[in-house]
């Protein structure tokens, strides 16, 4: 005879059959009155093809107030993994006797960049990106965000003053296009040999040497995207135009204001957190900078010297020595069994060599 089980008193009298050769001795199973909790049993118990099944079932019938919730946290979690892009200053003193990339700045109105920077304070940072709301940045140029319980409200105004950077009449910009610009002639530019294979992704250690310090600029400080070493075809637009500025008229503190929109914007990216430095002074014009919102982290990878031009030139170097053909011809050949010995080496390692 099939014993029956209770659901709840809110359904007595209801009875639902189970099977007859059950172990236990009790002849009513109290059941909670949360059918979540009956449910999570079941999955329990069913195998791992059932279970992932019903957990994909559960989440296509995710209300839109829940995707959003679930959206929200991941943006959450992921803040503190993802790091930072920090902004690098260009020293005066390492580019006193070439004044090219000085007076660039200059003309831009971004002598604020060649001022050291004190530094970000990674906590506060984290938290601003966390709470970061983008949602009224279209109808009101406004991004908000709140630390410490303080809130913060930024556009493209304060980053220009905080930029110490006089934006230009807005009948006069002409850039960003809606159309991109010619890619033939922003490489004639870039390069000092054309190359000969196809690109991007760009090469800076065979840009021009103006252009090769602008990179590092560009990359950490304007639009901090992708990878340095890697410029991408927007990349090197950018640097063309920002190279290009009687040509080209830019409001570069709408440009960065724009770039946190858009880093809000990419929910599923991973990219590192931008302009630490700037959001740290932010929060320090609002009074935070005690407790966890005091130390500050040195900026990294620091100062830009010129000591870009050897380094992003060495790395242009390194990428073309291996060929499909093994090593590259300038490495040492290796050690050969029929070589002479080296006179100047010691007995014990000839001896080795000799009798291996």
């Amino acid at each position: 005879m099939a014993r029956t089980k209770q659901v709840g008193e809110g359904s007595k009298g209801k009875q639902v059959a189970s099977s007859a050769q059950q172990e236990s001795e009790d002849d009513f199973v109290e059941e909670s009155d949360h059918d979540s909790m009956e449910e999570d049993s079941e999955e329990e118990a069913a195998p791992l093809e059932s279970r992932t099944g019903q957990r994909e079932k559960r989440r296509k019938r995710r209300t839109p107030e829940q995707m959003e919730a679930d959206a929200k946290l991941d943006w959450v979690e992921s803040i503190p993994l993802r790091g930072f892009k920090c902004e690098r200053n260009v020293s005066r003193r390492s580019f006193a006797d070439d004044k090219d990339i000085l007076n660039l700045l200059h003309n831009q109105g971004l002598n604020f960049w060649t001022r050291a920077l004190p530094g970000y304070n990674a906590a506060g940072v984290i938290e601003f990106y966390q709470n970061l709301d983008i949602s009224e940045a279209l109808t009101n140029g406004i991004v908000k965000s709140k630390v410490h319980n303080r809130r913060i409200v930024v556009d493209s105004g304060m980053i220009a003053k905080y930029l110490r950077y006089e934006r230009p009449p807005g009948d006069l910009l002409n850039y960003p296009r809606s159309e991109p610009l010619d890619t033939d002639m922003i490489i004639h530019d870039l390069y000092s040999v054309i190359p000969k294979v196809g690109v991007p992704p760009h090469v800076p250690g065979k840009f021009k040497d103006i252009y090769r310090v602008l990179n590092q600029i560009v990359h950490y400080n304007l639009y901090p995207r992708g990878a340095e070493n890697k410029p991408s075809k927007r990349s090197a637009e950018i640097l063309y135009a920002f190279m290009n500025e009687n040509e080209y008229k830019a409001d570069w503190a709408n440009f960065i204001f724009e770039q946190i929109v858009d880093f809000k914007g990419d929910t599923f990216g991973t990219a590192r957190c931008p302009y630490p430095c700037m959001i740290t002074a932010f929060l320090r014009d609002k009074g935070i900078s005690k407790g966890p919102y005091e130390k500050l982290d040195p900026p990294s990878p620091g100062t830009i010297t010129k000591a870009v031009l050897v380094k992003s030139k060495s790395q242009s170097k390194a990428a073309a020595a291996g060929t499909s053909a093994g090593q590259s011809a300038s490495a040492p050949p290796e050690p050969s069994l029929w070589s002479v010995p080296d006179p100047k080496a010691s007995k014990e390692s000839i001896w080795r060599k000799l009798c291996c």
